[in-house]
């Protein structure tokens, strides 16, 4: 990540008097108010934080720096108060993870000013470690197993130590309901809004991220 020439593209939007909206992808520990403010005013109108987890165990073991939940939540206010739209990715079902950190992450996205938030189940992926460490638990290399039609589609169950997967899903209903049935949400939204084009365009992201965060909630349901 380099500062500097994130600050130098801002200031050459504006110099350029260009009237361009867009979104972008960053992490807690890179941002600071002057960063957020020169976005703001390039045309950012939503950064999205992968927050993962709120357990310093948890994102030890996502390798990722130890953030507090005062941090978290400095930022994410920071973000609100910069005029950008901040976007907050969950993730459910670590090993080791328990149901208490579940808990604190939903209430926490719930209370914060986060305008978005999807909440996801940690499902290992090809050429990682978690998907080695799945192999290792499992005695199953599952990618190999499909691909030679050996074994039909399903779900990755994690380490024994994670939470079931029917646990994690029903938290995932949970956080889904808790997070977006929220009139203060959805009036804080329209309040930072900056004129009809951009309450559309947010109206319309919220509604699409709503919709697919409810229907994945169904499906796994059934």
């Amino acid at each position: 990540f380099d500062r500097e020439r994130v600050l130098d593209l801002c200031r050459k939007i504006r110099s350029e008097n260009l009237k361009i909206s867009w979104i972008a992808r960053t992490r807690l520990e890179l941002v600071d108010r002057e960063l957020l403010e020169e976005m703001a005013a390039a045309g950012c109108r939503m950064l999205m934080y992968g927050i993962e987890s709120l357990s310093y165990e948890v994102q030890k073991y996502f390798n990722r720096p130890q953030i507090s939940e005062e941090t978290t939540k400095k930022v994410i206010d920071m973000t609100a108060e910069a005029g950008i739209s901040p976007f907050g990715f969950f993730i459910f079902g670590a090993p080791y993870e328990d149901e208490e950190n579940i808990e604190r992450s939903i209430e926490f996205a719930r209370k914060s000013r986060l305008d978005f938030a999807q909440f996801s189940k940690l499902t290992p992926i090809l050429n990682t470690s978690l998907y080695s460490d799945y192999v290792k638990a499992s005695g199953c290399d599952y990618w190999r197993e499909i691909v030679s039609g050996r074994i039909p589609e399903q779900r990755l169950s994690l380490t024994k130590e994670s939470l079931s997967d029917e646990k994690i899903e029903t938290y995932i209903k949970k956080a889904n309901f808790k997070f977006y049935f929220s009139f203060r949400r959805a009036l804080r939204i329209l309040r930072r809004a900056k004129g009809f084009r951009h309450v559309f365009s947010m109206a319309k992201s919220g509604l699409v991220l709503f919709s697919d965060s409810i229907c994945k909630t169904f499906r796994r349901g059934n």
